[in-house]
């Protein structure tokens, strides 16, 4: 028999589970799912946040294309600015299929850049 805090810890991992496969859902692909996760697990460390709570915030946001809920995570995006530019770099006008797109690369490319700081923040004997 479970006690209730291992069936609420089962409970959260599946959650984190059913919020990843609707991003692959979504169109984000493996790696970058990979990439958000590991960030989020080295930002939550880093800051004392809570990692299940980020991972439901960011990947929603991600998922849907939304900038206002990647900042939870210090991923900051100028989206009228970044469209305009791709708009301009395309010569035309974007779908919205490929302004969510854009915004996913642009976050992944921020994470990215953004993980090895945060891994030296962290102490050298925390466990990621």
């Amino acid at each position: 028999m479970t006690t209730g805090y291992h069936h609420w810890r089962c409970c959260a991992r599946w959650g984190i589970l059913f919020r990843c496969a609707g991003c692959l859902l979504a169109g984000m692909n493996f790696n970058d799912l990979s990439t958000s996760l590991e960030y989020l697990q080295k930002y939550a460390k880093a800051t004392d946040k809570d990692f299940q709570q980020l991972v439901n915030t960011i990947i929603t946001g991600l998922a849907r294309g939304s900038v206002l809920m990647l900042d939870d995570a210090g991923i900051i995006i100028d989206q009228q600015t970044l469209m305009a530019q791709k708009a301009k770099e395309y010569g035309r006008s974007l779908t919205e299929l490929e302004k969510k797109h854009i915004l996913v690369g642009e976050a992944i490319r921020q994470m990215k850049e953004k993980c090895p700081p945060l891994a030296a923040r962290l102490k050298p004997h925390t466990i990621i």
